[in-house]
């Protein structure tokens, strides 16, 4: 029985020095493919008033923005130099507003519906008659949580 039994007792090879760098790069990449970063292009420049009050999001999924402001390129919807309405990343009208809002909230879940806000970014030179026409799109298409952002 004796040819069956080892001398040496093994031992878990410890890990070497030169690997954790590798290793920390690994776990870098990791976290950088796993989170989701959301990139937005403005096309419209808003020129907003500093804010008073800030609030931090708790889920920022919920979160959708509206920007108004001078147009950086010329759209179908408007002339070049002339004011333009920014949802998430793309050109509307005050008359799209209530259908993408709505669009929007179908694809969240019931218990989400509720808690949807709408960020709006105006520009300062901007008429209160165009705001008050995109808020009458919202409270027509449901969205009871309008906040005003403030500058990044």
């Amino acid at each position: 029985m004796k040819m069956f039994k080892y001398s040496k007792k093994r031992t878990v090879p410890s890990m070497f020095s030169f690997a954790l760098p590798s290793m920390i790069l690994i776990f870098l990449f990791f976290f950088l493919a796993t989170t989701n970063t959301r990139s937005l292009k403005l096309r419209s420049n808003p020129n907003t008033s500093q804010g008073m009050v800030m609030m931090r999001l708790a889920r920022k999924t919920l979160a959708t923005y509206i920007y108004v402001g001078p147009s950086i390129e010329r759209d179908k919807y408007n002339k070049a130099n002339s004011n333009s309405i920014q949802i998430n990343d793309m050109y509307a009208q005050v008359s799209d507003i209530e259908q993408y809002i709505k669009e929007e909230r179908a694809t969240l879940n019931k218990t989400d519906q509720n808690n949807m806000i709408v960020f709006l970014k105006i520009d300062k030179h901007i008429k209160m008659g165009v705001v008050a026409d995109i808020r009458q799109a919202l409270r027509n298409s449901g969205i009871v949580k309008v906040r005003y952002a403030t500058v990044d």
